[in-house]
């Protein structure tokens, strides 16, 4: 599995520079679960952050997962962002 995230700015501005996303989890259930480490992406928007993951496990297609993406900002503060039911299209 490959994972592309994208984290967007509500209003639309520009992601402070002091924020990033580090980690990534996708859970199937309480037995399946990928932790990985997230790295850069290009993002044609300046208010988007965009982070990729590979090398995961051959889940799906056409399942839902739970996915967390730990957020750090300013100061070592840590925050989780949650996105459940969140559909696997492909697998390789």
């Amino acid at each position: 599995m490959t994972a592309s995230i994208w984290v967007t700015e509500a209003d639309s501005l520009t992601n402070p520079d002091d924020i990033d996303a580090t980690t990534l989890w996708v859970i199937l259930d309480e037995t399946c679960v990928w932790e990985t480490p997230l790295t850069e992406a290009s993002s044609p928007d300046p208010f988007r952050l965009a982070r990729r993951a590979r090398n995961g496990p051959l889940w799906g297609p056409f399942i839902t997962v739970e996915v967390v993406v730990r957020l750090v900002g300013a100061g070592s503060d840590s925050h989780l962002l949650r996105a459940a039911d969140q559909m696997i299209w492909r697998s390789m």
